[in-house]
């Protein structure tokens, strides 16, 4: 099955439950045996029909149940600006470039001269498609694609049902984000764009969907509302608040990162976050967003802003605010924790961050998977060498630097596994040093008291994940294909204690800028592994 963003909130496990109903032979029994050798090692096998009738489901087949189908949006709704065929010389008109300084500018130049012929002749109809970071244009005479992904958007009302929306794309005349100096060079040659107008019933969707694809928007706090209660999240690079859109009252999250952010940093984790769009257990993203600031501790002279879903808390604080949770309620949630790191896996990105802050809890047995800051292709090597991550959570190849592919995700999720029925995590010690220490050992203890309760299915689960063996180590889709995990995924949702819903206050005029630097020494993140449970008495 293809997975239908309308859908997502119905239910996942309703939706694993359906198809094992419908179609049981679809799906593959898999057992965890686990053994000790040299250390840990999980071998998985495959439990066959009674007739031998089925093939095997492959594992690209398996993650491919999980994921939506493509996105691609079509709007009849624009016409291109009259600029385009006043100075192409009758060949399928292209960008147009004035000596404008951004694409405000732009939108502002093509509102004047609308204005002032007094209507619309010379601007032509056009069918745009966009399909991930693209806009193909067809029309009368009417041919070419545009990449949306980094390009600079602005709006400008033309009259009280039509607005005009620019499109300045990356390039030698394009949108430039990182240096003062260059964009002070390229604003003096103009900027060269796509100038459409559009009807104000259609506006707010085709701006969603250009956000979606990667345009890069101004003038958030004339879109959004953040409220007083302010920030929900801080890390060492961004905050999180919590806003409502002016437009349709829906409550998003912005990420406001700090000025002393690079660009480049942003778009990257952006970019990974995007690439891994069309999974319910991953994070939605809106857009990105750029103000102009007049701050020199910005690099580009920009605010800058990620929106995204919002959810009422993170798993971190569900569990160390609430209580530690019983096995059945665990195995939902690493069901979730294993389907996004699988889906993830297929499309080549190490998340590299996975801890219960960054998995955000949306009911008691749905989580899902953001922040993508430090996230990665495995196919960069040299990147996979870098020492990140959060001590306590990170896999001992990761703190070591010698990462070679991404199952240092999964070793992540154990943790969160053990997080969950403890409320603390296995290497827990008095100090950074020392929880690296304990961590490159490897070493598992289950003999505290907030294990006599598991299964040794469960036992068996977190000693595959937290395996210090990379070669030993359970991945996400043999997981995901255990009987113990196939089973107890797909059980009713477990009732946990109440989650406290947000009660948004007065609105605010402004985000804050963060203006204050706070960047580490080194790239590992902070501990944050909760308290030793009972150790039982032998």
């Amino acid at each position: 099955m293809r997975w239908n963003l309308a859908t997502d909130r119905l239910g996942y496990f309703s939706l694993i439950c359906e198809m094992q109903h419908q179609d049981h032979l679809l799906v593959t029994t898999r057992q965890v045996k686990h053994a000790w050798a040299d250390g840990p090692k999980v071998a998985v096998q495959r439990l066959e029909d009674a007739d031998d009738s089925e093939s095997e489901v492959s594992e690209e087949e398996d993650v491919s149940d999980e994921e939506s189908s493509e996105e691609v949006d079509d709007f009849d709704c624009l016409c291109l600006h009259r600029f385009h065929f006043s100075t192409s010389s009758g060949s399928s008109p292209g960008p147009v470039s004035f000596d404008c300084e951004s694409a405000q500018q732009l939108a502002d130049r093509a509102v004047f001269d609308l204005k002032a012929r007094g209507d619309m002749a010379g601007c032509r109809k056009v069918y745009t498609v966009i399909k991930k970071s693209e806009m193909e244009i067809t029309g009368d005479g009417v041919s070419c694609k545009v990449r949306v992904q980094r390009a600079e958007v602005a709006i400008a009302e033309l009259e009280e049902a039509i607005f005009v929306v620019t499109l300045v794309p990356e390039g030698a005349k394009g949108a430039e984000w990182c240096s003062r100096t260059e964009r002070a060079q390229r604003a003096a040659k103009g900027v060269e764009g796509w100038i459409f107008t559009c009807g104000s019933d259609r506006l707010h969707d085709f701006l969603t969907k250009i956000s979606y694809a990667g345009g890069i928007r101004s003038g958030l706090t004339n879109h959004y509302h953040m409220f007083a209660q302010g920030k929900q999240g801080l890390g060492a690079f961004s905050f999180v608040a919590c806003a409502a859109e002016m437009k349709t009252d829906r409550i998003v999250a912005i990420k406001n990162l700090k000025l002393q952010v690079n660009p480049i940093t942003i778009f990257k984790e952006v970019d990974m976050l995007r690439a891994g769009q069309g999974h319910p257990n991953i994070v939605r993203f809106h857009g990105l967003w750029a103000d102009s600031t007049p701050s020199e501790q910005s690099k580009g002279g920009k605010q800058w802003y990620m929106v995204m879903d919002y959810f009422k808390c993170d798993l971190y604080d569900r569990i160390v605010e609430g209580r530690r949770l019983r096995e059945k309620e665990c195995i939902p949630i690493l069901h979730n924790v294993l389907a996004a790191i699988a889906f993830l896996h297929q499309r080549q990105i190490f998340h590299r961050d996975i801890k219960p802050e960054n998995l955000l809890v949306d009911t008691s047995a749905r989580v899902v998977l953001t922040d993508f800051g430090i996230a990665c292709l495995v196919t960069e090597q040299e990147e996979l060498k870098r020492v990140v991550g959060t001590v306590g959570y990170a896999a001992p190849e990761m703190l070591a630097g010698t990462a070679t592919s991404f199952e240092a995700d999964e070793f992540g999720a154990g943790i969160v596994l053990y997080f969950m029925l403890s409320k603390s995590t296995p290497f827990l010690a008095p100090t950074t040093a020392k929880t690296i220490e304990k961590t490159m050992e490897g070493k598992v203890n289950l003999r505290y008291g907030c294990f006599d309760h598991i299964s040794e299915h469960c036992r068996t689960m977190i000693y595959g994940l937290i395996c210090k063996d990379v070669a030993a180590r359970i991945k996400a889709h043999e997981a995901l294909r255990t009987a113990y995990m196939m089973s107890r995924a797909s059980m009713t949702e477990p009732v946990l204690d109440s989650i406290p819903q947000v009660q948004p206050k007065k609105p605010q005029g402004n985000l804050p800028n963060v203006m204050e630097v706070s960047e580490p020494s080194d790239k590992l993140g902070c501990a944050t592994q909760g308290h030793l449970p009972f150790l039982r008495k032998k």
